[in-house]
Formats: structure tokens, sequence, C-alpha cells
């Protein structure tokens, strides 16, 4: 299987290249595409060393936009089979990868699904994770692959698992496991990308509540119709 990984990144070289480096698999091909965010250090920094594409924003657009821009990019220009959409500040378990893709053959063969990766780290409970392997033919359902709502900044992947539990096309996997800085437990990490995201968590947990209370989900009927 063809896979495409893609991240947002913002002035987190470190700890995006240990996610990349962990982004690995013996049985499928994966390649990578990295939304880097009004961030050309990162650019130049990355040019060097690996071997990917890059989508990259002029000025700070926020983690939501230059995703969905990504998005859009990786179904214009990219084969794949399967998108891997990623965060920079996670590193997957071994093997994780190939997990992630044996389920999502198994639960969805007819490729509207996606599956949800596990956080799990040594000194923390398990977890729910925004990180998701998802079919091409999935992505292609969205609006020019927008998978999450613009209306929020950067909190949006709530309303994506709301959407797949309600069709029943989210997969929750407890094997797929990955590692994630939260910056609510490794207070040490915490970095200028994770203060300026949390600048909006108010707003987007509050629009998320409202849209919930109204039944509103991103992508509900483009997924009916297809469905």
């Amino acid at each position: 299987m063809k896979i495409l990984l893609m991240a947002p990144t913002r002035n987190r070289i470190d700890k995006l290249r240990d996610m990349l480096n962990s982004a690995v698999s013996k049985k499928h091909d994966i390649s990578y595409l990295i939304a880097i965010d009004g961030d050309r250090v990162t650019h130049k920094a990355l040019k060097v060393k690996y071997r990917c594409s890059f989508h990259v924003a002029k000025k700070h657009i926020g983690s939501v936009a230059i995703r969905n821009q990504a998005a859009g990019l990786m179904l214009q220009e990219h084969e794949f089979d399967a998108a891997l959409l990623a965060v920079d500040d996670i590193e997957f378990h071994t093997g994780a990868v190939d997990v992630a893709v044996k389920e999502l053959q198994e639960k969805f063969p007819n490729q509207i699904g996606m599956v949800s990766f596990l956080i799990k780290n040594k000194d923390r409970a398990s977890s729910e994770s925004h990180v998701f392997l998802m079919w091409r033919k999935t992505l292609e359902t969205f609006p020019n692959g927008r998978y999450l709502n613009p209306s929020y900044r950067h909190f949006a992947a709530q309303e994506l698992k709301r959407l797949g539990k309600k069709l029943k096309c989210l997969h929750e996997s407890q094997e797929a496991k990955i590692r994630h800085w939260h910056p609510g437990t490794y207070k040490k990490l915490v970095d200028k990308t994770h203060n300026e995201g949390r600048l909006r968590r108010v707003q987007d947990k509050t629009l998320s509540m409202k849209r919930k209370a109204s039944g509103d989900i991103w992508g509900l009927k483009d997924f009916q119709r297809r469905i």
C-alpha cells in the first residue's frame, strides 16, 4: 500500500524529526508531505536531510488551515492509497503504522473509513488521539479534501471523530500506538507552538460544544450522499 503522511509543523524541528524517524513501515511504502505554517527556518533545515514534499504558507495561518490546504494538495498532486494524518509532537511505536494499515483494510474494505491511533506513554494512562490513517477515497469525500472544519483555528479533530462515530466509519485502535508529548503532562517540553495553539483553546472548544449541541458535524452531508 502507498501511504502519504501529512503533518503540519511550526517551529518544532527537533520534535518533527523524531516523528518522521519513527514513521516507518516494514510492509508499506510511506512518503511524506510536510505542511509548514509560516516557518521558513524549518523548511530550509528539512530540505537538507529529508526526502519530503512541502507545502509552505508564507505567513502563520493556523493548524487547521494549513492542514486543509495540504490535504487538497495531496489529492491534486500525489498518488497514495491512504493518508496518515499526523501531528509533529508525537512518535509512532514500532510497528504502529503496519498495525493501523491492517485494521483499516479489515474494518473498511469499501475504503470509506479511518483508524485512529492510541496514545500510550510509559508514564500515563492510554488515551484517544487525533492521529488518523484514512483511505484516500474517504479524504476525497470532503470538499477539496478539507477534512477539518475551517471555522476552527487549532482544535478541530473532535468533529472528525464525531463524524466517524455517527456513521460507523471510525475504528479506534487499541494496538496502533503513538507517544504524544502533551504540554499538560510534559511541561518541560512546552514550546512556543504549544502556547500559540492554546490561545485558541477556549474559542475552539466553545465552537465545538455549540456545534455538538445543534447536531452539526463537518462533512456529514457529503458522507451521507456517498454512503
